[in-house]
């Protein structure tokens, strides 16, 4: 119980962020975004998963998308359950890893990266609604919509 209440905690700060310094997922004026495409407001880099290149380990993603994932999200522990990759993709400016949070209680989750300037940056993260071990699996993911 614990352990959710936190998490809705650390979900509410994260949105409070992303709000306070304006990050829009909006698409650009007069265009609506292509089913699995998520627009990052800042740059208008696509990130598009139909072609993205499948991967099965942490280590076949680029360095800084490798990087980016242990700093963050590949680093936490719930119950004493580790997090585990699940799968990943990679294209030319765009990557996405799919992660499951364990625990009496596992959670499943998807992070978006983009190029931006010769450095991977994280972009959009979904949680999803089951697990996920291909990326044709996450691109049907009904709950997939940046």
């Amino acid at each position: 119980m614990y352990r959710i209440i936190l998490r809705g905690l650390a979900i509410v700060v994260v949105l409070s962020t992303l709000g306070a310094v304006g990050c829009s997922r909006d698409p650009p004026s007069g265009s609506a975004p292509a089913p699995n495409v998520a627009v990052n407001g800042d740059t208008k880099v696509q990130f598009d998963l139909k072609i993205l290149k499948e991967r099965k380990q942490l280590t076949d993603l680029p360095d800084g998308v490798q990087v980016l994932a242990n700093n963050s999200f590949m680093q936490h522990r719930y119950d004493g359950t580790p997090t585990k990759f699940l799968v990943g993709g990679v294209g030319v400016s765009s990557a996405v890893v799919v992660y499951e949070d364990g625990g009496y209680v596992p959670s499943y989750h998807a992070q978006s990266y983009v190029l931006r300037s010769s450095r991977w940056v994280a972009d959009t993260n979904w949680q999803l609604e089951s697990e996920v071990t291909t990326l044709s699996a996450l691109a049907s993911e009904s709950r997939l919509k940046p």
